[in-house]
């Protein structure tokens, strides 16, 4: 199993994950010694934070600086490209601030000392993290779905065994909270599986093309069920059921799958179409990915219905709709089978990663930084919706250039699946309703959750500023079989 390496770093970068789970574990099984000071339960506590961004950030320095290509004496070769260093950077940010909100929440509730369950919060991060690393650089498409399937393994995990989020711990308000967690969670685990299912058949069928270039109708069957085991794994619409149970009910799950894991799906989606020949299909599947956001657009519109006692679930049912419609869009530039369809996914890939923890993290009920509240989750509605000065709108423009050359149609298809999202917010406001946390006491104004909205409102600005170099740089990429028209 050792490495036959080429360039350490790219090793390295699937491995300190891994090893930043050991030392977090480890330090958890010493701060539940029994007779072990206060004060030494909180060092502990540092420790572990400490461990698992430090985890975090190594890897992402590794995936900057690594080149070349990994081979192990199974025959499994790991390598890096620039989409996928792109969208893993992005991915590592994303988990980041899942690692820092689940920590915060956690000692806020505990007041100075992380409980048990924080500790799995704390491993969740990293372990998908070296999951999603490990789907992206495999050459393999059997192990990279394998490796997706595991990373949903660990976001259901999280989901069914974190802590329920209800306002001042009230049993009744916790009873709902948990059903909808339990839910999200099941409900992700089950649509996991089903795409996961229909990759493999896809990767398999277009395996078995191989050995007989003859049957085209196999091919098209391949790239039909990778197109649509693609559509359910990365949660378009209608296959975004978990979504809203997520945000609402479990924050921290919700960023990792909406957040990395899902953008991680998209990416990964392309490199499987990668290395077959575009001209052999007969048909583009690209349609899906307009439907996908059309449907999005007439479920935030459907149920933004300002009803007593629901203002929480038709927030999240809005964030869920708007990164369903973001799905849509980058799904369409994935099967476009263009280059500007390819880098626009990509960009809207990056941007997801940038965009759900800022309207997550928003969205929740602070008390005291509302209002800073408020400007985030407009700055991340903003960025969904592919409007300037905001990170979302290069990719979306690309894709509707792909979408432009493969039939005026599938833009209009595609703008209006957002202007029914984007009339789905105006029908509620942004401004009037937050989810609740269960903890009020944050006058400070250097808290976690105002440094996380300030970093990731920043990041959007830059994006923005950045997308031109961004498409430049993955366009020297983009010269796969797949990508055939410009």
């Amino acid at each position: 199993m050792w490495p036959r390496m080429n360039n350490w770093p790219v090793t390295w970068a699937l491995v300190v994950p891994l090893v930043a789970v050991a030392l977090v574990a480890a330090l958890g099984a010493a701060r539940n010694t029994k007779r072990l000071p206060d004060r030494a339960k909180g060092w502990i506590d540092l420790a572990m934070l400490v461990v698992a961004s430090g985890g975090l950030l190594v890897e992402a320095i590794l995936l900057a600086t690594a080149s070349g290509a990994v081979t192990l004496s199974t025959g499994l070769r790991f390598s890096i490209s620039p989409a996928s260093r792109l969208v893993l950077l992005a991915a590592n940010a994303s988990l980041l601030c899942a690692l820092f909100f689940s920590w915060h929440n956690n000692q806020a509730k505990a007041r100075a000392s992380l409980r048990s369950e924080g500790v799995a919060t704390l491993r969740s991060p990293l372990l998908a993290s070296a999951l999603l690393a490990g789907a992206l650089l495999v050459d393999n498409r059997l192990v990279a779905v394998l490796c997706l399937m595991l990373a949903a393994l660990v976001v259901s995990a999280t989901t069914l065994a974190g802590p329920v989020v209800a306002p001042d711990d009230d049993e009744g308000a916790a009873q709902p909270d948990l059903a909808r967690r339990l839910a999200g969670g099941l409900k992700h685990l089950s649509l996991a599986s089903l795409g996961t299912g229909l990759l493999v058949a896809g990767a398999l069928l277009l395996s078995r093309y191989g050995l007989n270039l003859d049957n085209k109708g196999l091919l098209q069957l391949g790239l039909g069920l990778l197109a649509v085991g693609l559509m359910v794994r990365a949660g378009a619409m209608p296959f975004s059921a978990a979504a809203a149970d997520m945000v609402e009910s479990s924050p921290a799950s919700a960023i990792i799958m909406l957040g990395a894991a899902t953008p991680i799906v998209l990416a990964a989606g392309l490199l499987m179409f990668g290395s077959v020949e575009g001209s052999l299909r007969a048909s583009s599947a690209a349609w899906l990915g307009a439907i996908a956001a059309l449907l999005a657009g007439v479920l935030a519109l459907a149920g933004a219905e300002k009803r007593e006692n629901q203002q929480q679930r038709i927030l999240a049912l809005l964030i869920a709709a708007s990164v369903s419609m973001q799905i849509g869009w980058a799904l369409f530039g994935v099967l476009s089978g263009s280059r500007s369809g390819a880098v626009g996914a990509l960009l809207i890939a990056t941007n997801l990663e940038l965009a759900v923890p800022l309207v997550v993290v928003s969205s929740l009920n602070w008390e005291q930084p509302k209002n800073r509240s408020v400007v985030g989750l407009a700055l991340g509605v903003g960025s969904l919706m592919g409007l300037p000065p905001f990170g979302g709108f290069g990719g979306m423009v690309l894709v509707g250039q792909a979408a432009v050359n493969a039939g005026g149609v599938w833009l209009a298809v595609l703008l209006l699946g957002t202007g029914l999202v984007a009339a789905g917010w105006l029908r509620v406001g942004i401004g009037g309703w937050a989810l609740g946390t269960g903890d009020n006491a944050y006058s400070v104004i250097l808290t976690v959750p105002f440094i996380l909205i300030t970093g990731l409102a920043i990041a959007q600005l830059a994006l923005f500023a950045m997308s031109g170099q961004l498409a430049t740089y993955l366009t020297t990429w983009a010269n796969l079989p797949w990508l055939t028209a410009p």
